[in-house]
Parts: structure tokens; C-alpha cells; sequence
């Protein structure tokens, strides 16, 4: 089995992936061979996540859409994740 390294960035990390295409190789040839591949998802979205409407600024609806670019995922993804963190930190 490929060894996945240690990353010192998430730069570092994202760079990876994509230059060991081998890796995802070996996970799907084992999960397949273990019975675990499977189509769809595993849990329904609608069990694990409430749609909610949310107001934003123009400014920070295209900041949002800017940085999640730069990291490759969906606006609704890095918000989500943003408020994650959020919600992490506050005590």
C-alpha cells in the first residue's frame, strides 16, 4: 500500500494528490475488494444537513466565491466549512 506522508502544509497536500493518482487506485481496488464499494451516498444529505437561507453581503459573497476558488471547492462547501470552524473556536 502507497504510504501517504506527512504534509508540513495543506499546500503541500494539495499538491500531492493529484501527482499520485496510484494511491486512490490502491483505496478503490481494496474497497472493491472488500465489498465496500457501493453507488450513492452512504447517508441521505437530508439526514445529516438542514437547508438553511442565509443573507450576505455582495462583498462578502465574492470574497467567499474568491478564496473558495484558490482552494478548489464549492462557495457553499468553504462557507460551511468556514462556519464550522467558527462554531469550533467559540466557547
Amino acid at each position: 500500500m502507497i504510504q501517504k506522508p506527512k504534509f508540513a502544509t495543506e499546500a503541500e497536500e494539495a499538491d500531492w494528490y493529484p501527482a499520485h493518482p496510484e494511491y486512490f487506485e490502491e483505496l478503490f481496488a481494496h474497497a472493491k475488494a472488500e465489498g465496500r464499494l457501493v453507488r450513492g451516498p452512504i447517508v441521505k444529505r437530508s439526514d445529516m444537513t438542514v437547508p438553511i437561507t442565509l443573507r450576505l453581503s455582495h462583498g462578502d459573497l465574492a470574497k467567499a466565491r474568491e478564496q473558495a476558488e484558490k482552494r478548489g471547492i464549492s462557495r457553499q462547501t468553504y462557507l460551511t466549512m468556514l462556519l464550522h470552524e467558527a462554531l469550533a473556536q467559540a466557547k
